[in-house]
This record gives structure tokens, sequence and C-alpha cells, in this order.
């Protein structure tokens, strides 16, 4: 009996609320994370289709095509509200709600649909889902799909790794491909820019080692050999420069000011009050430690 490889997804389905955005605020580096997707190309060597999977408001009894059609555009019209929509063009192919299937996700017949839209062949288990939901992680793998989760306790929970960490899953792993998705990752967590990629290699634990040249991230770059190693999960575990550990500050860093920005972290020794996610709290070595203390805002 002949045994059929399992090939790497080749279709990205994202979710939007609590994924990309949450209490109608755009995620950290999600826009530029999409940006860089785009980009990406299957492991045949063909342009990536992404595509939104969403529920929205489901139709009154009875509801006839016109009034499907009005909640779509409702639904595009507050994407393009949160800046989003032009990463979803055309949206009669890339946007696919549970209005239009007439069940809410994690049903397979959404799925199939937002297939059907994108004009790829019917299969499941050439998608690679993104969620914030635990319970439909665990439904689309029962479904033969893949499927990684995005928040705390996640596969990641901050945009700046997802576009590595949905490369690895999708197979891409030449040194060219990745370069935007390391770019992005090195400047948020470590402060420099990827100026040049030399090699790449895998590593016996299934991560990967890059020789690559890097710079400063906010003044002109001045070219400076660097060691970048990569987790198996495809997130940027260290960066050396110069032979040098580079300490991972600048993710945290700017994450943290999105908070404060959108008054999402309590005052110290306050009780988390309505809208905010977080608290800072000392840390073993005495350093104030953000902590999220949920993340639905309520």
């Amino acid at each position: 009996m002949d045994i059929q490889p399992i090939l790497p997804p080749s279709v990205l389905l994202l979710d939007l609320g609590g994924t990309l955005e949450h209490g109608g605020v755009v995620l950290p580096d999600a826009a530029r994370a999409l940006d860089v997707v785009s980009g990406l190309r299957t492991s045949a060597g063909q342009r990536l289709p992404v595509a939104l999977v969403s529920d929205f408001t489901m139709p009154a009894s009875g509801s006839g095509p016109d009034e499907i059609e009005r909640l779509f555009h409702e639904y595009v019209d507050m994407l393009s509200h949160l800046g989003l929509a032009s990463y979803f063009q055309p949206p009669e192919r890339r946007i696919t709600l549970s209005t239009q299937a007439g069940v809410r996700k994690p049903h397979r017949a959404v799925f199939e649909l937002a297939l059907e839209r994108l004009g790829a062949a019917p299969r499941l288990d050439a998608c690679l889902f993104v969620t914030e939901s635990a319970e439909h992680v665990g439904a689309c793998r029962a479904l033969g799909m893949r499927a990684l989760r995005f928040g705390p306790d996640g596969d990641f929970d901050v945009w700046s790794a997802g576009p590595l960490i949905l490369a690895r899953v999708l197979g891409i792993r030449d040194a060219e491909a990745l370069r935007p998705a390391l770019d992005l990752r090195l400047e948020r967590r470590f402060g420099r820019r990827l100026l040049r990629v030399e090699s790449i290699a895998d590593a016996g634990d299934g991560g990967a080692r890059i020789s690559a040249m890097v710079g400063d991230a906010l003044d002109t770059p001045t070219p400076v050999a660097a060691d970048i190693t990569l987790a198996r999960s495809g997130d940027v575990a260290a960066l050396a420069v110069d032979g040098s550990p580079v300490d991972a500050r600048a993710d945290a860093d700017l994450y943290r000011r999105v908070l404060e920005d959108n008054a999402r972290i309590a005052p110290v020794g306050a009780k988390l009050p309505p809208g905010a996610t977080h608290t800072l709290e000392p840390g073993p070595g005495g350093d104030m430690a953000l902590r999220r203390r949920r993340y639905s805002i309520l």
C-alpha cells in the first residue's frame, strides 16, 4: 500500500475577533504581519492564498440573498474602519462569513465555503487556520486541518512572531523568502534590522541557524555579522551580534507602550477596572513585570 506524504498547508485562513483585532483595536503588528504573510509563497512556489473566515450576524429566518449581501457589506465596512480590508481583496473571494454559510465556526461548511470562494480545491487538509479559540483549534484539527492558536497559552501571542511561525508550518525554509518575516521579528524583539541573509542550516533540534548581517533599527544601519537561532516553532530563539548575545527587550517594550496608550494596564495595586487586561507586578528579580489577567475586554 502506498503511503501518501503529509504535505504542508497551501491555504491560510484567519479569524478576526481576538486574533487580528480586539475591542475595535487592531492588535500590535497585525497589519505589518499581514503585509509579510501576503508575500509568502507555498512550498510549491505559488503565492499563498490568504482569506478571512469570521462569525458575524446571522440573518433572520426567511431572509433572502439581499439581506445576506447587506450584512456582508456591513462587515466589510467594519473591516475598512479597522484598516484591514485592503489585505483581503477582493472581499468576494477573500472573506467568508457564517452569515453566508448559514452555520457558525467551527462547522466544516464554513471552511468549505471559504475554499470555494477562494477558488481553491475543497480539501480541508490543505488549510491552516489561525484563531484565538482553543475550542475551534481542536475542532479544526479533528476535521483534518492544521490550526494554530493566537493568544495566552497559544502557539504565539504577538504578531511580530506570527509570520515566522506560520512559515514554519507552511514548510517555507528558503532564506530569501523568510527575510521579511525575520526582519519584522528582529526589529520588534531586538531593535535590529535584517540587512542580508548569508546562509541558513537546519539544526538538530528541529530549528535552524542563520548567518546574517544586521544593523541598528533606529539609525542608519551599519552591517554587523550576526547569528540567528530559530526554535523548532519557527520563532527567533536567540540573536548574537559579533559573538555577543543581544537582550530581547524591544518586543516587550513596544507591547507595553501599546497597552498603556489604550488604557489596558491597571494602576499598580489597584483592582482590574473595566477595559484593562493587564497588571504590573513585581517579578522574581524585583523588576515590574507585565501580567495578563484577562483577554476579553469587559
